[in-house]
């Protein structure tokens, strides 16, 4: 039997890697991560051994993976599923334990898995907007090479949802959603416009009060004045403040949205809103070069957003 360790630091990166395992039934799986509502259900359905962790930070030293490999076995058994450029903190607690596992594969992390240098760049400077622009450029550029080198040095084998013509891998996307069938469907969307939150997004308009209009103005151009704010985990925007319902807890690949329409900026929920929960109607949100937006993605998922959703313009003013 094969055992799959995933090293994960959000629920979407580990229902990405349960879509890689093909019988998640005659599997044994290892989780590796922090607590979630969703890890901790997945942990549970699939009785899987659940290290938690923050996997982030982890670095490879390299004369203490040198020595352990010289004592280290070949696991032929063991694959290590992550999203990470390579999943050192798993690899190396793998290396201490003796067993060297040769088997890695790198799945979606999101719309990341498709990003320029300049999509990297604008991710980066977001996140860290104190830091210079050439260091977010030197780390943007450094990422883009190391996940070109580890896949065409063979290091990790690539099993992203989307191919370079715009279509699906429809086997994957068949296993995520058996993934999501396993975990079973949460209610409370369908009916309703769905706004996705992202972080920072509110910093973009002069006021939270213009904010909270502009979803407003949402609803109304999509015929809804039903809605609900699916909150992203890092957004700290007080949503309830100002009368929305807000959904948390669990990612929104676990809801039922067939009836549901569902807009944002530049999330890859739209994506999985559309191919993975047979949502028909997905917008991305137009606002003219404001807000987490389409503009700053990569030329890749600009296409993917085009081909797969509808645009929905707005200003934010």
């Amino acid at each position: 039997m094969k055992k799959y360790y995933i090293q994960f630091s959000t629920d979407f990166h580990l229902l990405a890697s349960l879509a890689s395992i093909g019988d998640l039934s005659n599997s044994k799986v290892v989780l590796v991560g922090p607590k979630s509502n969703t890890a901790t259900l997945v942990a549970e359905k699939l009785s899987a051994e659940f290290l938690v962790a923050d996997p982030r930070g982890a670095k490879l030293n390299p004369s203490k993976v040198l020595s352990l490999l010289t004592r280290a076995k070949w696991c032929k058994n063991c694959v290590i599923i992550s999203p990470f450029v390579f999943p050192s903190y798993v690899f190396v607690r793998l290396l201490e334990k003796g067993q060297l596992v040769t088997s890695i594969i790198r799945t979606d992390e999101g719309v990341g898995s498709y990003a320029s240098i300049r999509h990297y760049y604008n991710s980066i400077k977001f996140e860290s907007a104190q830091k210079w622009r050439l260091h977010c450029a030197a780390k943007a550029l450094v990422k883009k090479t190391s996940v070109w080198l580890t896949g065409s040095l063979g290091i990790c084998r690539e099993q992203y949802m989307f191919n370079p013509d715009l279509s699906v891998d429809s086997l994957t996307i068949e296993r995520f959603r058996r993934a999501i069938e396993l975990l079973g469907f949460r209610g409370g969307l369908n009916g309703k416009m769905v706004y996705i939150s992202q972080p920072g997004a509110d910093t973009n308009f002069e006021s939270a009060k213009l904010y909270s209009v502009f979803i407003r103005r949402l609803g109304e151009r999509v015929g809804l004045h039903d809605i609900v704010v699916k909150r992203h985990p890092a957004d700290s925007f007080n949503y309830s403040e100002f009368g929305f319902e807000v959904v948390e807890g669990y990612p929104l690949e676990l809801y039922t949205l067939q009836d549901s329409v569902v807009v944002g900026f530049s999330s890859t929920a739209l994506l999985m809103a559309k191919l993975v929960s047979h949502c028909g109607k997905v917008y991305y949100i137009n606002a003219g070069g404001a807000g987490p937006a389409y503009h700053g993605l990569s030329s890749m998922n600009k296409r993917l957003f085009k081909f797969y959703l509808q645009s929905l313009d707005c200003d934010v003013g």
